[in-house]
């Protein structure tokens, strides 16, 4: 069934890490603002083209690397919460970032350069700023689309995808 209508609560503070069979995590990141549900995938593309989310990175450089940033996701930061029964592994892993907005694909393309990246998002926008990213910091271990994530058939499989912010959007 599709939601309708206005959320009627705000997601507490800290992540929400909800782990599907297979290795695929979704993350889903605190909403702080009410948000009206939307059902309609070119609405959700018209939301995102004008109100580009989240605020884009502008000097990978300076706000991630020097900082010694990283995100929840991260999956060389993040190996021994993603994969608790695993050791660690240095093997190349192909990684979908399934709604990468403005900046999440380039910046863990850029802090992994031993890993593969895809990463697929409604918003022409959002994917010429990751686009910049990308020329601004010669990452090459990343292909973006635009596309909704759903409807795309890969021809190789993924050993982790990340999807964060993402499923408030979906149907139940």
């Amino acid at each position: 069934s599709r939601r309708s209508g206005t959320l009627s609560s705000i997601a507490p503070q800290g992540n929400t890490i909800k782990i599907i069979k297979n290795n695929i995590f979704f993350i889903n990141l605190p909403l702080y603002l009410r948000a009206s549900t939307i059902c309609n995938i070119s609405d959700l593309t018209d939301q995102y083209n004008n109100y580009i989310y989240p605020k884009p990175t502008e000097n990978l450089s300076e706000e991630w690397i020097k900082k010694n940033r990283f995100q929840i996701c991260d999956p060389n930061y993040c190996w021994h919460r993603l994969w608790p029964e695993k050791p660690y592994s240095s093997k190349r892993l192909d990684i979908l970032i399934a709604g990468c907005g403005s900046d999440q694909a380039a910046i863990l393309a850029k802090c992994n350069p031993n890993h593969n990246f895809v990463g697929i998002d409604l918003s022409e926008n959002s994917l010429k700023h990751e686009k910049k990213l990308i020329q601004e910091n010669k990452i090459d271990n990343l292909k973006l689309f635009r596309d909704d994530f759903r409807s795309v058939k890969f021809k190789n499989k993924f050993d982790y995808i990340i999807s964060s912010g993402v499923i408030h959007h979906l149907d139940d």
